[in-house]
């Protein structure tokens, strides 16, 4: 949708719209308040699924209302234009159907009716992307098109529950009580709390642009960075197969099965980070400036050390997964505490180098993650020896 924004509405917008949509992922963790995972695995019915509704109301209650004070305050300061404040908040309004549509997904997969949430979120998606889509080529507004979006997403979304969710609700069902409410929603918050400083830290350097540069090296930064997503999906696709047996190899006290496994996918991450670098080198501004239809010959330096940062992330979210595996997963929180704590002088680095110190704070982020997530996961592994050790002994 940003190539489209590029072409038909042009660089300015672009940028509006690529800073709306980080703003309103960052409230996005509000409202889902990192409740899908445990939602998901609630087997036992901990919570009935009015509990799990009402939560998500109030949770996504509260991110409009964070949404609408925070494009407020920044339009009161000079911060955002009128339009970009709309912008903002139009984006942040699209986020209540997805996370309603989670709520639904995570409620069909404790049915074991997986199938059913993906046909509903192929039709919703798919509605909602031709409802942004097709105002944007008409030559209608950014905020037109959010508008229809919002409405085409949201009436699709209620059409789909009203006529399939009814037949997997058990009438029988415990009613919703707000004491279980409320200790459901401070059971999630480690969880809200981690979601919200990952995503937080993931779009620190375009915070900083937002505060410092103008839209139009907004919407480049995000050019020049979309490359890098190609290496974290792929590194997605060889370490997701092998979470079983990594797994297994760490309940059964087999370390060094389980090391030989990092080791080859550390290896995978780093050919596949090097090839393209490689050929992001040799082909990658010419194609990009065709697709945005814009000049970015200028940015080798930034977009390759982007492409540098993508492999950094990748290897964040498997050392990430990693930790979780072996149940380290609340030290995760001492990395994204440090990552933030830079994330926070992003101003000063945009200052600094405009869009090469944006590049720079990205690999410096996580970098430091992968820097702090490494020892830890390697005195796991010494400790877990040292107990498979005892016991045989």
């Amino acid at each position: 949708m940003l190539v489209l924004v590029s072409i038909f509405l042009g660089e300015t917008q672009a940028g509006i719209y690529s800073i709306a949509t980080a703003q309103s992922l960052l409230f996005w963790t509000i409202a889902m308040f990192g409740m899908r995972r445990y939602q998901s695995s609630d087997v036992e019915h901990h919570f009935s699924f009015r509990e799990y509704a009402t939560s998500r109301i109030l949770t996504s209650g509260a991110m409009v209302v964070v949404g609408a004070i925070t494009c407020g305050v920044l339009m009161w300061t000079g911060g955002y234009s009128l339009e970009k404040a709309a912008v903002v908040l139009v984006s942040t309004l699209l986020r209540v159907p997805d996370a309603m549509e989670d709520l639904i997904q995570g409620f069909l997969q404790q049915s074991g009716r997986l199938d059913v949430g993906s046909k509903i979120s192929t039709v919703r998606v798919s509605a909602s992307t031709l409802g942004f889509a097709v105002p944007v080529m008409a030559g209608g507004s950014l905020l037109t098109a959010l508008g229809v979006q919002l409405v085409v997403s949201a009436g699709v979304l209620a059409f789909c529950v009203r006529l399939v969710v009814p037949d997997f609700l058990d009438p029988q069902a415990r009613r919703g009580q707000m004491k279980q409410v409320f200790r459901l929603l401070r059971t999630c918050l480690p969880l809200f709390a981690s979601g919200f400083l990952a995503l937080y830290i993931s779009n620190a350097p375009k915070y900083g642009i937002d505060a410092v540069l103008d839209d139009q090296a907004q919407a480049k930064f995000n050019y020049l960075s979309m490359p890098s997503f190609v290496i974290q999906m792929l590194a997605l696709f060889i370490f997701n197969p092998l979470i079983f047996r990594l797994s297994t190899s760490w309940v059964e006290g087999r370390t060094s099965d389980m090391m030989k496994i990092v080791g080859r996918v550390v290896l995978w991450i780093a050919g596949i980070t090097a090839a393209c670098l490689v050929g992001g080198g040799l082909i990658g501004l010419p194609i990009l400036s065709w697709l945005y239809q814009t000049d970015l010959s200028g940015y080798l330096w930034q977009f390759l050390i982007l492409l540098l940062s993508g492999g950094f992330v990748a290897l964040g979210g498997f050392l990430t997964t990693m930790l979780t595996i072996m149940r380290y997963h609340r030290v995760l929180i001492v990395g994204y505490i440090a990552s933030a704590i830079v994330a926070v002088t992003s101003s000063w680095w945009i200052r600094w180098g405009n869009l090469m110190g944006a590049s720079l704070l990205y690999a410096t982020l996580f970098l430091l993650q992968c820097a702090i997530f490494v020892p830890i996961m390697l005195y796991g592994v010494r400790r877990r020896n040292i107990e498979m050790t005892s016991d045989s002994g």
